[in-house]
């Protein structure tokens, strides 16, 4: 994986074919800024979904938007400290008590991913577990979870990772390509552009 500056302009589909989103990834030595909007149907009704995290210069979380239209307009922004404790930026109260959490997952998008492995540098058959703040979309409520990540290979052109999402069960392979954007995600998103890498 590549730590040159990067800015790349990314396009997913859902694998149930009813959501897309256009996502810019941008990468440098003073950390990393993920975007995007998300627009299509969730459970037989349209949204739109708005997105930005922005990282530190050791890719730890800082501040994290996530804007959902449906039936109604609901924003949530939260900020993080140095030791990963997350408060609402607006002074309202989280769900649930978030720390020690460096990384972040939002519903419906693979993006935030790529933050996360960027920050783990795993080599191959290193694992790691993680503590996220976990933003539901559209529900926009916020958990602690544990994710793990694990390297399965690291090649210039692209790398393979198994994540597991222990409350969920979820357990997937992961593609990176060689500027540390999400290239594919099994099961779930398929990237549209740049086209998908083939496969090894």
């Amino acid at each position: 994986m590549r730590t040159h500056a990067v800015d790349r302009t990314l396009l997913y589909r859902s694998a149930d074919g009813e959501r897309l989103e256009h996502a810019r990834l941008r990468t440098g030595e003073a950390g990393g800024i993920a975007d995007g909007a998300i627009v299509g149907l969730f459970e037989h009704r349209p949204i739109r979904v708005r997105f930005e995290i922005t990282c530190d210069s050791r890719w730890h979380a800082r501040n994290v938007s996530v804007e959902t239209i449906a039936d109604e307009r609901v924003l949530l922004s939260i900020s993080a400290d140095e030791d990963g404790t997350w408060r609402r930026v607006d002074g309202g109260v989280l769900d649930v008590p978030i720390f020690r959490c460096f990384d972040v997952a939002i519903g419906q998008t693979p993006t935030p991913m790529a933050l996360a492995i960027r920050r783990l540098a795993l080599e191959p058959r290193q694992a790691a577990i993680v503590n996220v703040a976990a933003i539901d979309v559209p529900t926009m409520t916020i958990r602690a979870a544990e994710h793990r990540y694990t390297c399965l290979e690291r090649a210039a052109a692209a790398s393979r990772y198994r994540f597991e999402d222990f409350d969920s069960g979820e357990r997937a392979e992961i593609r990176i390509d060689a500027d540390g954007a999400i290239a594919a995600y099994e099961g779930r998103f398929t990237r549209l552009w740049p086209m998908l890498l083939p496969a090894p």
